[in-house]
């Protein structure tokens, strides 16, 4: 497994870059408040890792359980039915997906296959109904077609979803888009920062070592006492 999984953060707590963010998204999981929202700043800036924590900090352990598909969606496109197949990553309450794979058949995505998905909602420990979290990867890259679906699918199934939206520029974004989510802006690590937590990473994998050095030469020594 490369260090960058191995040591990604997992909850709200350990996140070391953007650490307002996390907190401000913590007090939001508190609350019980969640809006939709955009996360949105240049490659590798953490946004991934940011939306994760928070659906790990708001959906605990099952959030952990992910399956990878490729599904194909039967759409009814007026006269013609397409079919659309995209790779969906998905929990007990939550899924991601890039409706940008669609290409030109975007707007069918955000019309029908996101409306089927908000509407399966989870049930809870209690056996409520609770709501589904939508990951929505890159977009920025939707058509405005599609972007003007999502807004009235947002509008419709607030109660059964939260959508959060994830993307390199906002400016991409329709106006009435970006009026109905709360901005997550991320810049990238300064490189004092990113130092400080590879230096972390390294000590961590120094102590592991020494400790298995120090199991081996317990193991040889009593090996010889025999």
């Amino acid at each position: 497994m490369l260090w960058v999984d191995k040591y990604r953060p997992k909850t709200l707590d350990h996140v070391m870059v953007h650490q307002d963010i996390a907190q401000n998204l913590k007090k939001l999981v508190t609350e019980q408040d969640c809006p939709h929202l955009l996360f949105y700043g240049p490659p590798g800036s953490g946004k991934k890792t940011l939306i994760m924590a928070l659906i790990r900090q708001m959906f605990g352990p099952s959030a952990e359980k992910v399956k990878v598909e490729n599904k194909t969606w039967k759409v009814d496109a007026g006269s013609r039915t397409l079919d659309i197949e995209l790779t969906t990553l998905s929990s007990t309450n939550h899924v991601e997906l890039s409706p940008s794979d669609a290409g030109f058949q975007d707007r069918y995505v955000v019309q029908e296959i996101i409306k089927e998905i908000a509407k399966n909602r989870p049930i809870d420990t209690k056996g409520k109904r609770g709501f589904k979290v939508l990951v929505l990867n890159e977009v920025d890259k939707l058509s405005r077609e599609a972007q003007h679906s999502l807004r009235r699918t947002m509008e419709k199934y607030s109660a059964y979803c939260r959508l959060i939206l994830c993307c390199n520029s906002s400016s991409k974004v329709t106006e009435t888009q970006n009026a109905r989510l709360e901005h997550q802006k991320l810049v990238s690590a300064k490189i004092q920062l990113f130092g400080k937590m590879v230096v972390k990473v390294l000590l961590k994998f120094q102590t592991l070592k020494l400790t298995f050095e120090h199991k081996l030469n317990n193991e040889a020594s009593a090996q010889m006492d025999d």
